[in-house]
């Protein structure tokens, strides 16, 4: 080429005319030896088998399935282990495949060429086709309906195992939560037991409780002070039946026995006890009450006691007698009351001390038990999930165990190839040509480039800057030998032409 020049498309044709021989015979050469080459690769056949993913026959608002993994996600793990070696391998003996390459190859290999002959590809969402290829026709369609129920295979062990694997797992977090919530329902009880009494929900019966004990305390209080002035008023009546008595003349025994005290003498004593009431209690108190009534009955008594007395004999025993023995028996009989109500009265107390204590430790004891009702609350919680959980896993691999969960199922089998899958020696017949045409084509291109010869007056005044002033036309006196090779070159060309199309036409068939 020589810079600065323009070519034009006639200047190109030209050129490409000048290397006819250079851009044609390695052109023809190119395109012989690709179309031999494509002729001579063997035969490769191709089976192919679609699988349709059938859902769950059970529907999931009743059985919700625990195997969630996409269709993609388990057929890639589904794919490895079919794709492992110890398998490879043993499609490999029982096919007899690969037959002259076992022979000089490592098996190694061998199983890495066969993985590569596999195909697994998702055609739709639920859809998805495995191919082989294989020297064989048949050897292919076997393949590929072994391949096809390894996967068949492989789907309903791998979904099993997930069911079977979540249940085992869940089965064993139920168990450990279990334990949990066992353990936390004995420190409950035992805190419950330690603090009996002291709870939050008792609060309400140590108050009903205190306040029982505190009115029979006030009863109590009540029933001593009263006995207490009996015993007091008692206590002066035999001081002033003993002094009479030992003041008095002595009398002679009646035969007749001693003598019940009179009415008179009980009237006598009940207004006396009035008395010392009046002095500790008011008037509205109902012991004073009580004692008018019984007053107003001796009172009637002795007035009937009067109406109906016979004179005494002399020499019967003063009846005074009779009446301190009688003050002295109530006064033993009030003193055995009185301890009696000062021990209640101590009981109560003391039982009212401990409901006291009992509803000033509720507080603790509520913040205590709240905390240990948080942790159990939280252990419940998650133990009825896990049961829920479980109870559904079960029912899933039961599922899946029956066969009524998910499965794969052949939608079209795999068949006998009729025509090879490769090589495609249509397409590899017109890549050798197009590829002999481009090297022809670049080969005169570089010879042309790497050209410097002028050839015209533009390329003298392009090159030197120099007018052309004549032209002296070539000369060849052996012109008529040279024009003889064209024709042997054109010839040789044309059968080398021919020879490619042959070679095609044979392919095409």
């Amino acid at each position: 080429m020589i810079p600065g020049k323009q070519y034009t498309p006639e200047m190109v044709a030209a050129i490409a005319w000048r290397r006819k021989w250079l851009i044609v015979v390695p052109a023809v050469l190119i395109a012989a030896i690709g179309c031999a080459v494509t002729y001579m690769l063997p035969d490769r056949f191709r089976s192919e088998t679609t699988i349709l993913v059938i859902p769950q026959r059970v529907p999931e608002n009743y059985i919700k399935s625990v195997v969630t993994t996409r269709l993609d996600e388990r057929l890639r793990s589904i794919n490895e282990q079919v794709r492992s070696r110890t398998r490879l391998e043993q499609i490999i003996e029982e096919f007899k495949l690969y037959p002259e390459r076992r022979k000089t190859e490592i098996m190694q290999d061998i199983v890495e060429s066969m993985n590569r002959d596999i195909g697994v590809d998702i055609i739709q969402g639920d859809v998805f086709r495995v191919s082989f290829t294989a020297d064989d026709p048949r050897s292919a369609q076997q393949v590929t309906s072994r391949l096809a129920s390894f996967f068949i295979d492989g789907s309903y062990k791998d979904r099993s195992r997930q069911a079977d694997g979540t249940n085992a797992f869940l089965e064993t977090e139920l168990s450990k939560q279990k334990e949990k919530l066992v353990e936390n329902e004995n420190k409950l009880a035992a805190y419950r037991q330690a603090h009996y009494g002291e709870l939050p929900t008792q609060v309400e019966a140590n108050l009903q409780g205190m306040h029982n004990a505190e009115s029979q305390l006030q009863t109590v209080r009540n029933e001593l002070e009263r006995e207490h002035d009996l015993l007091g008023m008692l206590d002066r009546r035999i001081e002033d039946l003993t002094a009479a008595i030992e003041s008095a003349p002595r009398a002679i025994p009646s035969t007749n026995g001693p003598s019940a005290p009179t009415a008179a003498q009980n009237l006598e004593a009940g207004r006396a006890a009035l008395e010392a009431l009046l002095r500790r209690v008011k008037e509205d108190h109902p012991d004073v009450a009580r004692l008018r009534r019984e007053i107003g009955k001796l009172e009637e008594e002795a007035a009937a006691e009067a109406a109906t007395e016979t004179p005494v004999a002399t020499a019967s025993v003063d009846p005074r007698v009779k009446t301190l023995a009688d003050a002295q028996e109530n006064k033993v009989r009030i003193e055995r009351a009185i301890k009696v109500n000062t021990d209640e009265q101590t009981r109560l107390n003391k039982e009212i001390a401990d409901y006291q204590r009992r509803i000033e430790a509720a507080p603790a004891r509520d913040s205590e038990l709240t905390e240990l009702l948080r942790d159990y609350k939280t252990l419940q919680a998650t133990y009825d999930s896990l049961l829920g959980k479980s109870f559904e896993s079960q029912i899933s691999a039961n599922v899946e165990r029956q066969q009524i969960g998910e499965q794969f199922r052949v939608l079209d089998p795999a068949r006998v190839p009729e025509r090879p899958a490769s090589p495609d020696r249509p397409k590899l017949y017109w890549l050798s040509i197009l590829l002999a045409v481009a090297v022809g084509l670049g080969l005169a291109g570089i010879v042309e480039y790497l050209d410097r010869g002028l050839r015209s007056e533009e390329d003298v005044r392009l090159v030197l800057g120099l007018p052309v002033l004549a032209t002296i036309p070539v000369i060849d006196v052996n012109a008529t030998r040279r024009g003889r090779r064209p024709v042997a070159a054109a010839s040789a060309a044309l059968l080398m032409t021919l020879a490619v199309a042959a070679v095609v036409w044979i392919g095409l068939r």
